[in-house]
């Protein structure tokens, strides 16, 4: 009977372990051929007992078994997923955020060409205004597109 220390993983959703003993067994058999020769069969056997209280797993659920010194590799490897996980959110997050930002910056880009574009209209307004007489100025005879200008509609 050969013993040693083992581990077993749960396959189902969150991992969840255990740590159990392992027991082997073999057992040699002789059988006679119909011939009448003698031979030797060797038969093994492997025993996994985990305590009930200590068990994660349900009936019939599949598991995996490897010795223990890969438990850290394990658990870390489950550590490292969440890791990925958490940073796949994060990025997400972040590509959010930064085409909100995309459509703000988008949205006031339009607001400074508008703006601009009124500034030039209010200059070019403001030199035809300074060519008009002082007359013309005082009776308010304007230019229909200066008129527009002061009454905030635009000639488009």
């Amino acid at each position: 009977m050969i013993i040693s220390n083992i581990i077993l993983i749960g396959t189902g959703g969150k991992m969840e372990y255990t740590i159990s003993t392992v027991k082997r067994y073999s057992r040699e058999l002789s059988r006679t051929l119909k011939d009448g020769k003698k031979k030797k069969y060797t038969t093994v056997q492997f025993t996994i007992t985990i305590p009930e209280r200590e068990s994660p797993f349900n009936d019939k659920e599949e598991v995996m078994i490897m010795p223990v010194e890969y438990k850290d590799k394990i658990l870390n490897m489950d550590l490292q997923e969440n890791t990925i996980t958490d940073l796949e959110m994060e990025l997400k997050k972040y590509k959010e955020k930064t085409e909100d930002l995309q459509d703000k910056h988008d949205k006031l880009l339009y607001q400074i060409i508008s703006l601009e574009r009124l500034n030039k209209n209010y200059l070019v307004a403001l030199t035809k205004m300074e060519g008009l007489s002082f007359m013309n100025r005082l009776f308010n005879r304007v230019p229909k597109d200066i008129k527009a200008l002061t009454d905030g509609t635009e000639n488009k």
